[in-house]
């Protein structure tokens, strides 16, 4: 069937890549959950956390296969194509493929979240909580020594945050951590703090850039790859730190810091594009917004779910106490088998 468009191969290469990553960064990560749970003794894992990883998972696969089904939709009414059915007497086959490479999936689903300020407001929020997760798994995964962390940061790049974020908590719970060890207290100043103000810069010249074709797609991408630097920036352990019991984050004065500067910068952010009109209106605005495209509704679920999980995590009662790095405790006793 020829299709009178553009032909996209790299797009299409890029969508049908980012199935296939998906499907692999979620074998690699639940192999990795299961090695560490079985080489550890099986420690208990919350059933709150499996419930709630289940509950992102689907979700998130009910509205995105939403998205994908408005796209293809869409593009045969642009192009007069019968719509296909899989089943029944009219059954007529489905062009995948041409619809991968002649549509613009990636370029609507970017028009879709920055259309208004309502959309743009609950989509940036679900997009600044994956920016708040890559920090803490940059941070915790590393000071946990948590093996294929890489491949925690590639299902958060390919997936909206609380199905990574869920299943790197459960991962930090089958960890093996000696008793009576004092936390790595880690800096990371300054470099960090250009995260977060790249990030927003990134956001906030998205809208401007609606409706102008690739400078979007761009943007977003820019976006995406900040993500990645968690992962890589370098960070400092500080030792002499007094032992604590408990993995939350707010416990880190380092963190925190990150965590509230971040915070601020999404404040004002957020500030500049709160003008929805009445006080009293506004939830129904956003709830407007909400029920306007499966896009703002997968990021706004993923939001809600990431939430809880964070939630939780900073709640929970159990006492969890990280490995120490041995390189760092054997510099600090060295001088003193030297006297």
């Amino acid at each position: 069937m020829d299709v009178d468009a553009p032909t996209n191969l790299l797009g299409a290469f890029i969508f049908w890549a980012y199935i296939a990553g998906a499907l692999a960064s979620t074998g690699i990560v639940l192999n990795t959950i299961r090695q560490s749970y079985l080489d550890n003794g099986r420690p208990k894992i919350p059933a709150f956390l499996a419930i709630l990883a289940l509950s992102s998972f689907a979700t998130l696969s009910y509205h995105m296969l939403n998205v994908l089904i408005l796209s293809y939709q869409q593009w045969t009414v642009r192009y007069s194509i019968p719509l296909g059915a899989l089943i029944g007497a009219n059954r007529t086959p489905l062009h995948l493929w041409q619809w991968s490479t002649t549509s613009s999936l990636f370029q609507d689903f970017g028009e879709a979240i920055v259309a208004n300020k309502p959309r743009y407001l609950l989509s940036s929020s679900g997009l600044w909580s994956t920016l708040a997760v890559a920090a803490y798994m940059g941070i915790e995964g590393r000071r946990y020594n948590v093996p294929n962390l890489w491949a925690f940061f590639a299902l958060l790049e390919i997936l909206p945050t609380s199905f990574a974020q869920t299943l790197f908590y459960i991962m930090l719970c089958t960890k093996s951590q000696p008793v009576n060890s004092n936390h790595q207290i880690l800096s990371y100043w300054p470099f960090w703090y250009s995260v977060p103000l790249l990030y927003n810069y990134c956001l906030s010249k998205a809208p401007e850039y609606a409706g102008e074709g690739e400078w979007l797609i761009y943007t977003i991408l820019a976006a995406r790859v900040l993500l990645v630097l968690p992962l890589v920036l370098s960070l400092r352990s500080l030792s002499g730190q007094a032992p604590v019991t408990s993995p939350n984050t707010f416990q880190h004065v380092a963190t925190l810091r990150l965590f509230t500067f971040s915070m601020a910068v999404q404040y004002l952010t957020h500030k500049r594009i709160a003008d929805l009109g009445p006080l009293d209106q506004m939830s129904s605005v956003l709830l407007k917004a909400f029920n306007s495209h499966p896009a703002v509704q997968a990021l706004s679920y993923d939001l809600l779910h990431s939430a809880v999980a964070f939630g939780y995590w900073m709640l929970r009662k159990e006492n969890v106490h990280p490995i120490i790095d041995q390189g760092a405790s054997q510099q600090k006793t060295l001088p003193k088998s030297r006297r």
